[in-house]
Formats: C-alpha cells, sequence, structure tokens
C-alpha cells in the first residue's frame, strides 16, 4: 500500500471518496463474498456446537505490512515517513538457526496502542470471539517481550529485546471480553516471566 500514490496511500478523504466510486463494483463483489463466508462460517459453528465440537481459531500475533490493518491505522505500528517498517519482528539466533529469524512484520507502536486503550486488540479479539469458542494466540511470548531489528538488516542476529505491555493489553481484553477464551501458544523452555 505504501508503493500507492500517495494520497491513497496515505488515506486522504478525497482519495478514499474516488476509489470508492471508481471501485464500487469491486468493493461490492467483495462485501458480499465475506457476508457469504460469515453466513456459511455462522452455519458451520451452529452444526459444530450442535455435535459438542468446539472450534479453535488461530491468531498471528504480528499482521503483514500489506495487511488492511497497517494500511488504516499507520499510527499503530513503528512505520517510517514513507510507511515501510522502521522495524520488524523475528526471533534471535537459537539452536534452530544461527542467523535467528527475521519475520519481516512491522512491530506494534505499543506506546500507541496503550493510549488507545488497546482498542485494536479489543476489535480484533472480539471479532474473533464471535468465530471461535478458543482463541490460540501464536506466538503469545511477544505479548511480554519481542525481538525487535532494524528493517535493514538482512538476518535477525542484530536484534534487541523490547518490552511489551502484555499484561495491560490482556487485562483490558478481559475486561472488555469477560468470557473469552485464550490459548497461549507452548514455546517450551521459557523466560520466567
Amino acid at each position: 500500500w505504501n508503493k500507492w500514490d500517495r494520497d491513497i496511500a496515505f488515506r486522504e478523504p478525497k482519495a478514499i471518496s474516488y476509489y470508492t466510486a471508481v471501485l464500487k463494483e469491486e468493493i461490492e463483489k467483495e462485501c458480499l463474498a465475506q457476508y457469504e463466508f460469515f453466513c456459511s462460517w455462522k452455519a458451520l459453528s451452529e452444526y459444530a456446537e450442535g455435535k459438542r465440537i468446539r472450534l479453535i481459531g488461530d491468531m498471528p500475533l504480528y499482521v503483514a505490512h500489506d495487511s488492511a490493518d497497517t494500511w488504516a491505522l499507520p499510527h499503530l505500528f513503528k512505520l517510517d515517513k514513507e510507511g515501510s517498517p522502521a522495524v520488524v519482528a523475528g526471533v534471535p539466533p537459537d539452536y534452530f538457526s544461527k542467523d535467528g529469524q527475521l519475520w519481516g512484520n512491522p512491530v506494534y507502536d505499543w506506546e500507541a496502542m496503550e493510549a488507545d486503550k488497546f482498542s485494536w486488540w479489543v476489535n480484533r479479539l472480539g471479532h474473533l470471539k464471535k468465530l471461535f469458542h478458543f482463541i490460540r494466540i501464536d506466538h503469545f511470548r511477544g505479548l511480554e517481550s519481542f525481538w525487535e531489528v532494524d528493517s535493514k538488516e538482512k538476518t535477525a542476529v542484530k536484534g534487541t529485546w523490547v518490552k511489551a505491555p502484555g499484561e495491560n493489553l490482556l487485562g483490558t481484553v478481559t475486561k472488555k471480553h469477560k468470557d473469552i477464551s485464550l490459548i497461549a501458544e507452548d514455546l517450551g523452555i521459557i523466560t520466567r516471566e
């Protein structure tokens, strides 16, 4: 999205209006496809519940740079002035990989998210709660601390651990969604935190 014309890349109101009109047919087709999917999903979920089957949804901790979330809410991510990731997520070197893993996902701007009372997370998990009985958070550990790497690096070796406000986030989410059922991915040996 950050390679698009600057007006639509940075969601200027006139550009949003223009492209909404120009792409009206494509937008309506997408809305219909999503409506049909959610109707089918609801039927499947109700059938599963009737058979006493509970559904688990898998939620990746990070979203992609080219996601609608990053485009719509760039202030919630650590991006440069051109909309590219300034830093990216990964994991440090370990016995699986001497270079670590450089995932390339944009890193959250946790200060901005906290200032907004984690509304993006509350909405994201609230939506998933409507679809699944349980939500498994992949790389749950990243809610406590995460490996941040300068986006210019070719490997994850030169990253640093950065604290995340996971306890505050989860407290906020569970206050808003009292009956939410979360599963933390078990990474085996992990820090005490």
